[in-house]
Order: structure tokens, then sequence, then C-alpha cells
């Protein structure tokens, strides 16, 4: 009797593709299609800010150091809460990943790995008749981008990840959240020095 080799099993293959794959397909359907109203509502940004470090706090190598700054009586502002917590999300993994570039260059190693979310108000200027707003910046010290890269960066499904974990469409959503809130996204870098959007 001739026994035949086991066959090799695709299922742990195919269940995490299945994964990315509905993944991705969330994320182009919020960007194509974004929701027709916003839940609008008092968000303390704050607290969002504290959660969000949490949560990458858990995924990102120990040696990145991730923290939050913020003036003292912050407003809160209206917005979508949860879309807001997203953008961030977003905005922060993009930092985290450029974090653990900048791990791997040893030329670095006096300069510890770090990304602030900083957030601070602008109180509102009556005799210019403009409102009051929350500036929220997240500011890390990674490998940074060149002009081309910079112009690049929020354009759907650019990417430097040649592993496609990243489909490059992160910091779109997260400029289209802040623009349907009425904010101004502004994105900042410098090869070798870092990052703040």
């Amino acid at each position: 009797m001739i026994r035949r080799p086991p066959r090799p099993t695709l299922f742990p293959y195919t269940t995490r593709f299945r994964s990315r794959g509905a993944v991705l397909t969330r994320q182009l359907q919020a960007f194509a299609r974004p929701s027709e109203r916003l839940d609008i509502g008092p968000v303390d940004l704050l607290e969002i800010a504290e959660r969000v470090v949490e949560l990458l706090t858990r995924t990102v190598d120990p040696r990145i150091t991730i923290e939050v700054e913020d003036e003292p009586d912050l407003p809160l502002v209206l917005g979508d809460a949860r879309l807001l917590e997203h953008a961030l999300i977003h905005v922060g993994t993009n930092a985290c990943e450029a974090l653990a570039a900048r791990l791997r260059d040893a030329r670095r190693a006096d300069d510890p790995p770090r990304m602030r979310i900083v957030l601070t108000a602008r109180r509102e200027d009556e005799s210019a008749g403009e409102p009051g707003a929350v500036c929220l910046a997240v500011i890390d010290n990674g490998i940074g981008m060149d002009e081309w890269t910079l112009g690049q960066s929020v354009e759907p499904f650019f990417t430097l990840d040649p592993s496609g974990r990243h489909p490059g469409i992160g910091l779109t959503l997260a400029r289209s959240v802040v623009v349907r809130h009425g904010g101004v996204v502004e994105l900042t870098s410098e090869p070798g020095v870092g990052t703040e959007f």
C-alpha cells in the first residue's frame, strides 16, 4: 500500500488574506462613500488621544515612547468622536511605522524614538470674527520624508511598505475626516528628522 503525503493546508493563509481583504474593503467603502451624516456631539480630544495612545502602546516596539501633551482647560469640540478616533489611529499608526524604521538606523541610537500627540487650543478671536479651534498634532522623530514623498503621502494607495500590509489609504482617510469636520490639514516633514501631521 502506497501512502500519499498529506496535502498542505492553505487554511491559515486564506483566513489571513480574507481578513486583510475585509479590512481593505471597509476602508475603500469609507473613502469612496463617506456616510451622509456625521454623528455630531461634544468631543473630548484629550480623551480620544489617551485611548489611541493606550491602543498603540500595546502593539508597537517597547522602545518607542508615545505620549500626550495638552493645554490646561482644553475646550471640547463638536464632531463625530468615532471618526475622529479612527483618523488619529491612522495617523498614529503611520508615525509608529516611521519610528520602527528609525529603530533600524543604528546611526541614531542616541536619539530614542518618540511620538507625541500634542493638543493646543486656538482661542476665539472676536475682533477677526474667527471661531475658536483646537489643534491636534502628531509629531514623531522617525525617518521623515523628502519633498516628493511628502506630496504623495496623502494620495490614495501610496505606500512605501513592500509587504502589502498597509495599503496606503490611512492618511487619505484621516485627511478626509478632518476636512469633513471643517478642519485644515498641515503636513511637514524632513528626512532624518521626523514628521508632523
